[in-house]
C-alpha cells in the first residue's frame, strides 16, 4: 500500500518513456511551487517502543516478525509526516499504517477472509484472520484521538480500502472506457486511504473537534487531493521509469485522457499545488502552521524513505 497510490486498470493506448532528467525538472518545479522547506528531523526511539507496545494489545503475536519489516516505514511516516501530533497519536497512526500495509501485502493469500471482513464487523462477529481481528482494536481509538466525525471518517475510509483491495485483486484487469474520466481519481481515493491521512492532520491534541471542526473540515477534500497527487508525483520514478507498471494512475490517466505521460505528470503537479493552495486558504493561521509542517514533512518523507528510490535523482531541496 502506498498512500494515495493504488490503481489497476486496463491499458488501452500506446506507452511512452519519460526521461529521468524530465522527471527531475518536474519534481524541482513542484518543490518550488509548493514552497517546500526541508523540515527538521530527529529519531524518536520512544515512538517505536510505543508502537511495539500497542501492537501487543492488538494480539498479533504470530505476525510480529512480518510487521517488523514495515516498522521503519510506518513509524517514519507518522513522525515525519505528523510532527505536531502527540506521541500517542503518532503511535496510533503508525499502528494503523503498519496493519493496513501488511494486510494489503497479503491480500492475494487472504482474499476470501478479507471479502467477509466488513460483514463480520457489522454483525459483531470476530474476523477469521488474526490481522483482521487486530484492525478493529486499532480503529477503536480513532474517535478519541481524532474526533467523533474524524474518527468515523477514518473507519469509513478503512472499510473502503478493504473493499477496493478486494476489487483490485478480483478484477485486476478492470476495463476503463475512455468516457470514464472520473473513475481513476474516485478509485484512487478508495485504495489510497487518503481521507484517513487527511484527518490525521487534525488530531484532538491540537484541533479539538468541538472547537475547530468548522475551521478545517472544508479543507479535507483538497487535502485528500494533495496527499494523492503528491504521492503520484513522487512515486512516478519507481512506477514508470525504474519499472513499467501499466496500472499506475498517471499512466492510466494518460490513456483515458489521450495525454502523454509528461503532460499528465505536469497536470498532477499543478493539481497538487492548487490543492495545497486551497487548503492554506481555508485554514486559520494556527492550523495553517500545522498544514505547512505536514506538507513539508510529507514531501520530505517521500524523498528520503528509500521506498521511492528518489535518491537516484538529482533533486535540489
Amino acid at each position: 500500500m502506498d498512500i494515495g497510490l493504488s490503481l489497476r486498470g486496463k491499458s488501452n493506448g500506446a506507452d511512452e518513456i519519460m526521461s529521468k532528467e524530465g522527471l527531475e525538472r518536474v519534481i524541482d518545479c513542484f518543490l518550488r511551487e509548493i514552497s517546500f522547506k526541508k523540515p527538521k528531523t530527529e529519531t524518536n526511539m520512544e515512538l517505536r517502543q510505543r508502537v511495539e507496545d500497542r501492537l501487543k494489545t492488538c494480539a498479533v503475536n504470530e505476525w510480529m516478525k512480518r510487521l517488523q519489516l514495515g516498522m521503519n516505514w510506518a513509524v517514519s511516516l507518522a513522525s515525519l509526516g505528523y510532527p505536531f501530533a502527540s506521541l500517542e497519536e503518532q503511535a496510533e497512526i503508525s499502528v494503523y499504517t503498519l496493519i493496513a500495509m501488511t494486510i494489503d501485502n497479503i491480500t492475494d493469500e487472504s482474499l476470501p477472509t478479507l471479502e467477509r471482513f466488513t460483514s463480520q464487523l457489522v454483525l459483531g462477529q470476530p474476523p477469521e484472520h488474526e490481522l483482521l481481528r487486530a484492525f478493529p482494536t486499532s480503529l477503536s481509538s480513532q474517535q478519541r484521538l481524532f474526533g467523533k466525525f474524524g474518527g468515523d471518517m477514518v473507519v469509513k475510509a478503512s472499510m473502503e480500502f478493504f473493499s477496493a483491495s478486494v476489487l483490485e485483486n478480483r478484477h485486476n484487469t478492470l476495463h476503463t472506457p475512455p468516457a470514464a474520466k472520473d473513475w481513476p481519481v474516485y478509485f484512487h481515493h478508495k485504495t489510497g486511504i487518503n481521507e484517513a491521512y487527511a484527518f490525521f492532520c487534525f488530531p484532538e491534541s491540537i484541533a479539538p473537534e468541538d472547537e475547530k471542526l468548522g475551521l478545517y473540515v472544508a479543507a479535507i477534500p483538497s487535502l485528500m487531493l494533495f496527499i494523492a497527487y503528491t504521492t503520484d508525483i513522487l512515486s512516478f520514478y519507481k512506477e514508470n521509469i525504474k519499472s513499467d507498471d501499466p496500472t499506475s494512475i498517471i499512466r492510466t490517466y494518460s490513456k483515458i485522457h489521450g495525454l502523454a505521460l509528461a503532460q499528465s505528470l505536469n497536470k498532477f503537479k499543478n493539481d497538487a499545488v492548487e490543492a495545497m493552495e486551497n487548503v492554506r486558504s481555508v485554514c486559520d493561521p494556527v492550523l495553517l502552521n500545522y498544514i505547512n509542517q505536514f506538507s513539508n514533512s510529507f514531501i520530505y518523507w517521500h524523498l528520503v524513505i528509500g521506498r521511492y528510490q528518489l535518491e537516484e535523482l538529482d533533486i535540489y531541496y
